[in-house]
């Protein structure tokens, strides 16, 4: 599943996990949340308590406080699928390169063409 990884304090990266609520936990710190103040086919993942286990500030996500590390994915009919292609590429038109969710880093756990597919 590919997904849009934001720690705190660091450029947001695509990267490459198995799915599992386990992969999906790591990313986080802990028990996911979904928060859906997205579009409809996206949906933010972060700590369910990370207000409650004070982990830092992460960032404003359409005027949401999000705090310790999240990651964004796609939504399914009944479970969490790939980021969709078109919502980095409708991310920039909106929000522009410089904004906390697109400045993305390519990582290596996805390959390169692959990465390109998302931003166009």
């Amino acid at each position: 599943m590919i997904v849009l990884w934001c720690r705190v304090g660091l450029e947001p990266e695509l990267i490459k996990i198995d799915g599992s609520l386990k992969s999906m936990q790591k990313l986080v710190g802990g028990l996911i949340e979904p928060v859906y103040c997205l579009e409809e086919n996206a949906v933010l993942l972060c700590n369910e308590e990370g207000l409650v286990l004070s982990m830092p500030f992460n960032r404003f996500v359409n005027e949401q406080p999000i705090f310790g590390d999240f990651f964004i994915c796609g939504l399914g009919e009944e479970s969490f699928i790939d980021l969709p292609k078109n919502f980095l590429y409708k991310q920039y038109m909106n929000l522009g390169y410089d904004s906390p969710i697109i400045s993305i880093v390519v990582n290596q756990n996805v390959e390169f063409e692959e990465s390109l597919e998302y931003l166009l």
